[in-house]
Parts: C-alpha cells; sequence; structure tokens
C-alpha cells in the first residue's frame, strides 16, 4: 500500500502535532506533580516549626520547674531572690509557645494533649502558690520540714504530672512528623 502524496505530507504535521501533545500532556503532570510535592513539604516544614516549638516548650518548662523547685526547698530567701528573675522571664515564653501551639492546626491527639498540659500547668501553679505561702506563713518551721512535706504532697505530684503532659505532647509532635515524612 502506498501513500498518496497528498497524505504523505500531512505525515510530519501530524507527527509535530502528537508531539506537541505529549509535551504538553508531560508537563500538565509535571506541573500537578511539582505542585503535590510544594504541597508535602510546606506541611513538612509546618510540622518541623511544631515540634521544635514543642521541644523548646519542653526545654523551657523543665528550666522554670527546676528553678522553681531550687528556689522553694533552697535555705532562705536569697536562693529565692537569686533564682526567681529567671523563672519568671521563663514564663513569657512558655505561655506564648502554649498560645502558638494552641492556635496551630491539631489532631485529636494534639488537643488533647494541650489540654492536659493545660490542666496540669494549673494545678502546677495552684502547688507552687500553696507551697510559696506556707513558707512564707512557717516562720516557726525552721528546718523546713512543714513546708517539705506539703512540696512532697502537693508539689512533686503536680511537676511530675506537668513534665509528663509535655513529654506526651512532645511524643504526638513526633508522631505527627514521622507521619508527615
Amino acid at each position: 500500500m502506498t501513500l498518496k502524496i497528498a497524505h504523505r505530507l500531512w505525515l510530519p504535521t501530524l507527527v509535530m502535532a502528537s508531539s506537541m501533545l505529549a509535551i504538553a500532556v508531560a508537563i500538565t503532570l509535571g506541573l500537578r506533580s511539582g505542585g503535590e510535592i510544594a504541597s508535602a513539604d510546606a506541611r513538612q516544614r509546618a510540622q518541623e516549626a511544631q515540634l521544635l516549638d514543642a521541644v523548646t516548650w519542653h526545654g523551657l518548662v523543665q528550666a522554670q520547674v527546676v528553678g522553681q523547685v531550687a528556689s522553694l526547698l533552697g535555705p532562705g530567701t536569697a536562693v529565692e531572690a537569686a533564682l526567681r528573675p529567671g523563672i519568671d522571664a521563663a514564663t513569657a515564653p512558655i505561655t506564648a509557645l502554649q498560645s502558638r501551639a494552641q492556635a496551630a492546626p491539631a489532631t485529636a491527639a494534639g488537643k488533647a494533649a494541650l489540654g492536659r498540659i493545660t490542666e496540669a500547668r494549673q494545678a502546677y501553679a495552684a502547688a507552687s502558690q500553696a507551697v510559696l505561702a506556707a513558707r512564707a506563713a512557717a516562720a516557726g518551721d525552721r528546718d523546713g520540714s512543714r513546708t517539705r512535706a506539703l512540696f512532697d504532697s502537693q508539689m512533686q505530684p503536680a511537676i511530675t504530672a506537668y513534665l509528663a503532659s509535655h513529654q506526651d505532647y512532645l511524643a504526638v509532635q513526633q508522631q505527627h512528623r514521622d507521619a508527615v515524612r
């Protein structure tokens, strides 16, 4: 079978048109997958930022708790006076990180972990105030046994729960990061 000259003249045009169509399809698919990659990268960067905030938050809380314990159990008021500025200075970044974590999009597990942190922080603050008040009122408690007993019965469990709630939130953020990867 031979092709007529009229058909032969159309062959280069058909080849060029089909080549252009194939290129257009490849570009469209490439742009689409490029957009998906960019979206996945953005999600991963956002999750990494949330994880970094969680780690920073956890570290600040640990430092604040250590300072608070040292100031409460230290001898006299000189230790408390030396540590109080650092403890108070850590409160603002901790509050800012907590607000940022609560404003970020979260799963049900993340929201539950944040709720546990809020409850544990309130219990920790209440126990801390109770121990401070008992310490101030216990002028006759020379060896600090009443303050220490109150610390052991109220403050220590509140500290343990507060730090555990932060550790749980950190674990949730690490799981989210692994899921996004």
